[in-house]
């Protein structure tokens, strides 16, 4: 469908690096035949409504409980994304919701050039890390995700 052309060919564009969200959005319009007026248009409409759901993202319960729970189990805990954000960018919108200090690691697609499940974010991620691969339990819901977290050597959990 039009999510998978759009997360395909242009948000994975801005997940690298390459383009900002606003030049890929008007890409992906223009691919689909709108003429310019009309990309125009849906931008400024989707603009507002963007910000609005930003505003509203929130963790999901049980989220920071579980995260004290592993600092006190001793273990480190990494994010890897794949996201317009820098990996610091995503740390202070962790700090938003005081979640920012649980994370040892925080590393962006963006920030590595590559998204999921190429080695090179994974890789990025376990050395921030001070850890081995094969010492990192990824987890994750995409197969795809988790296959290559698993050729780095870190074991994966769905």
């Amino acid at each position: 469908g039009l999510f998978d052309i759009w997360r395909r060919k242009h948000a994975v564009r801005v997940f690298r690096g390459e383009t900002d969200f606003r030049l890929a959005f008007r890409a992906f319009f223009t691919a689909l035949g709108l003429e310019p007026p009309l990309v125009e248009e849906v931008e400024a409409a989707c603009r507002g409504e963007r910000r609005r759901l930003l505003e509203l993202i929130r963790p999901v319960p049980g989220v920071k409980r579980t995260l004290v729970r592993l600092r006190e189990a001793g273990l480190s805990v990494g994010l890897l994304s794949d996201s317009e954000h820098s990996g610091p960018e995503i740390r202070l919108r962790l700090a938003r919701f005081g979640l920012d200090r649980f994370f040892d690691a925080v590393v962006s697609s963006r920030d590595t050039g590559v998204t999921k499940p190429s080695p090179a974010g994974y890789r990025k991620v376990v050395e921030r890390m001070e850890l081995a691969a094969d010492e990192v339990v990824f987890v994750g819901h995409d197969p795809r995700e988790l296959a290559g977290a698993a050729a780095v050597g870190m074991l994966t959990a769905a």
